[in-house]
């Protein structure tokens, strides 16, 4: 599937993940904001690299919702960057993009980011989709270290947000926001408010 706006002479963003949920919310908010956009499968690699690169143009930020959450192994967020990165590789485009990853609380080595009563949920029914969504940043981590092979991403963002609900958008009065040091601890956020 591709989306575009009108010719823009704001920056190409390529979302992977934007069939539903927080990619298409946020797909939305930066067409009607006039920005070029480009939505693909990201299974394909041939179907990444038209995202990433339409018409010659590198996208300068790349958004991937891509996940799921199951009791079963599952690495398709792992996959997924995977697939963009080996895209961006073959562009071998001078512009790097900046990627923006939906990731999870409960995965952090530093201070406690989810509510106590639901410790319990992410350690146990929750692992292995968070295994997945924790190696999704290692790879991007590992792919901007010093030291990289070669960098075809001038940096990232893991978006760690709380249990993910399918409810209307609250708004941004309700919203917290934290960092790593100091998280916002939360039960739950709307994919709607998610995606603005």
């Amino acid at each position: 599937m591709q989306a575009s706006s009108i010719k823009s002479s704001k920056p190409l963003v390529a979302f992977f993940g934007a069939t539903g949920g927080c990619s298409a919310a946020a797909l939305i908010r930066a067409l009607n904001a006039g920005y070029f956009c480009a939505a693909r499968d990201v299974r394909d690699v041939g179907a990444v690299k038209s995202a990433l690169s339409p018409n010659g143009q590198t996208a300068s930020l790349i958004i991937s919702g891509i996940g799921i959450y199951t009791l079963g192994p599952v690495t398709i967020c792992a996959e997924a960057t995977t697939s963009i990165l080996s895209a961006l590789a073959d562009l071998k485009s001078i512009q790097k993009p900046l990627i923006v990853v939906i990731s999870t609380t409960g995965i952090t080595a530093g201070p406690r980011d989810v509510p106590l009563q639901q410790v319990a949920l992410y350690k146990l029914a929750l692992h292995k989709s968070h295994q997945d969504k924790t190696n999704m940043e290692q790879i991007l981590a590992n792919s901007v270290a010093e030291g990289a092979e070669e960098a075809w991403i001038r940096g990232f963002v893991a978006v760690r947000s709380s249990l993910l609900t399918n409810g209307p958008a609250k708004g941004e009065p309700k919203l917290r926001v934290g960092i790593m040091s100091k998280p916002a601890v939360g039960y739950t956020i709307s994919r709607e408010d998610l995606g603005k």
